[in-house]
């Protein structure tokens, strides 16, 4: 029976577990915290919502249509979790109309694949849009909180539905 072979570095043995050890203690080299803004594109427009407002943000959703038809309006959709949100997911494409009747949208020839799920003043709202893409890219702010106060007052609709 033969002898195991112990002609390990120690030296190297050593210098790796203190590394590896090390990378426990370094922060991460990025965090959520740090990215301030997400950037989208909804139709052609590139628009950016700040991190801090956003609860979720997925690909491939799924979303229940709503029963009567309402301009903009895509249906509900919900997030399972410790706590399940619900919430009403809204065509960005219809608000950024809305918001900017100049705006040149490019009319789209697919639905939305990504819901993003914003905290407002009136509650979660769900805006779909095309793709997620690079920060640095010129884009146009959106004001979630208008967003929220145009769907929930000037439309006469509410942007979350409560008690579902």
């Amino acid at each position: 029976m033969s002898q195991p072979r112990h002609d390990l570095d120690l030296a190297r043995v050593a210098d790796l577990r203190q590394r590896f050890d090390a990378s426990f203690a370094s922060p991460p080299a990025t965090t959520v915290a740090q990215i301030s803004r997400i950037t989208v594109r909804a139709s052609g427009l590139v628009l950016s919502a700040p991190h801090p407002q956003l609860a979720h943000v997925a690909r491939g959703l799924e979303v229940t249509p709503w029963p009567l038809p309402r301009p903009g309006l895509l249906g509900i959709a919900s997030i399972r979790g410790a706590t399940p949100l619900r919430f009403a997911v809204w065509d960005l494409t219809w608000i950024a109309r809305h918001l900017d009747p100049s705006a040149a949208l490019v009319p789209p020839t697919t639905p939305p694949e990504w819901v993003m799920v914003a905290k407002t003043a009136h509650g979660l709202l769900g805006l779909a849009f095309d793709a997620l893409v690079d920060t640095r890219e010129r884009a146009t702010e959106l004001e979630l909180d208008r967003i929220g106060a145009l769907i929930a007052t000037t439309l006469g609709l509410v942007a979350v539905l409560p008690g579902l």
